[in-house]
């Protein structure tokens, strides 16, 4: 009775190894595959930062204002009064 149940038991040892042995490879193929995440994420954060840098170097809202003000009043005056120097 013992023999049968230790084959049995050597039987499952066997079938365990196997089922582990298919968990390690997929764990080791999820590690690469998280490995070049780690990389494009790294890009992206690069990037990120590069394009915060950009946009903090755009004028600002009443920095645009104030250029179509000033546009605007340079248009008038020279429709109004002419360019200097011309009859």
């Amino acid at each position: 009775m013992l023999e049968q149940r230790v084959a049995a038991l050597e039987a499952d040892m066997r079938e365990m190894k196997g089922i582990l042995a298919r968990i390690e490879k997929r764990l080791d193929s999820l590690e690469a595959k998280f490995e070049r995440f780690d990389e494009r994420l790294r890009k992206v954060e690069g990037d990120v930062r590069e394009l915060s840098g950009r946009v903090s170097q755009l004028p600002s809202t009443w920095q645009m204002v104030a250029l179509f003000v000033a546009q605007s009043g340079l248009m008038i005056a020279v429709l109004r009064f002419g360019l200097p120097g011309t009859p």
